[in-house]
């Protein structure tokens, strides 16, 4: 999962390993407040896959979740993902305590429902067109990178972007929740293991630690931080909207009127008179 992007050199660190643990269950104490029982190199998850760059990923997928955001997307209509176009509102926000009560519409957002996602009518349940869920799709966008990656992790290593939808939102919450309360680690601190399972008619993402290596070494999670510090303008990139400003009906300029004295006179020819015999 890695570009061809040119790493920068390694910083050199001491032969003494910082000790992260007090840094961890502090991070881990934030996230798992976040999770109350619920741009760029993105992988898919069309299918039940894990595509990234048009190579199919392999299952379980060992990765180091280094940072997430919550984003809310709004369609202001049906949407297709076939002919996908931009949100009319959405929101996005770096997981942290507290970030569900101050979630907001970006200021780039066409057209703001509300002036906080929580307080907003399309962020209710039973609000979207089927009447079950909500039309605004709650969603957290996870910044990865590959556990294999680790031994030569550098600042210059790329990291991929992957979705989690409103259907396996659940299955992700539980998840930090769970490693926060038994491990103290929140996800930058272990390895996970990604996978899929059918679901209603799609599928799901499935998250559970690594047996081989559920941790993170210590020597590796001041990298770690670095990257998570590298990784937020691409996290919390808004939609490109340039698609949606494009299909924006043209507006019809005004006829030009001709002034009267410049309008041609209209000439009517007469009918000849009718000879009588």
């Amino acid at each position: 999962m890695t570009g061809p992007r040119k790493k920068a050199p390694a910083k050199k660190t001491g032969t003494k390993i910082a000790n992260w643990e007090d840094r961890l269950a502090e991070r881990a104490a934030k996230v798992d407040a976040t999770e109350q029982g619920q741009g760029g190199n993105f992988i898919s998850t069309k299918g039940g896959d894990f595509s990234y760059k048009s190579d199919v990923l392999p299952q379980p997928l060992p990765v180091v979740i280094v940072d997430y955001a919550f984003v809310n997307t709004y369609y202001d209509g049906v949407f297709d993902e076939n002919n996908p176009r931009p949100p009319a509102c959405f929101a996005i926000a770096r997981a942290d305590v507290g970030v569900e009560d101050i979630l907001a519409p970006h200021p780039d957002a066409p057209d703001p429902q509300s002036e906080f996602c929580k307080d907003c009518d399309m962020n209710a349940w039973g609000t979207d067109m089927k009447g079950v869920g909500k039309a605004c799709k709650n969603q957290r966008r996870l910044a990865l990178l590959p556990a294999d990656d680790l031994e030569s992790v550098d600042e210059g290593t790329e990291l991929a972007y992957m979705s989690v939808p409103p259907g396996s939102l659940k299955f992700f919450s539980g998840y930090v929740k769970r490693i926060s309360k038994v491990l103290k680690r929140p996800p930058e601190g272990v390895i996970t293991d990604l996978s899929t399972e059918p679901l209603s008619g799609g599928h799901s993402i499935q998250f559970n630690l690594n047996d081989d290596m559920p941790s993170v070494p210590d020597d590796k999670m001041g990298i770690i931080f670095e990257l998570q510090d590298l990784c937020q303008e691409e996290l919390l990139s808004p939609p490109d909207f340039s698609e949606r400003e494009a299909k924006k009906p043209a507006r019809r300029a005004p006829a030009k009127r001709v002034p009267a004295k410049q309008a041609p006179r209209r000439t009517v020819k007469k009918k000849a008179a009718k000879k009588k015999y």
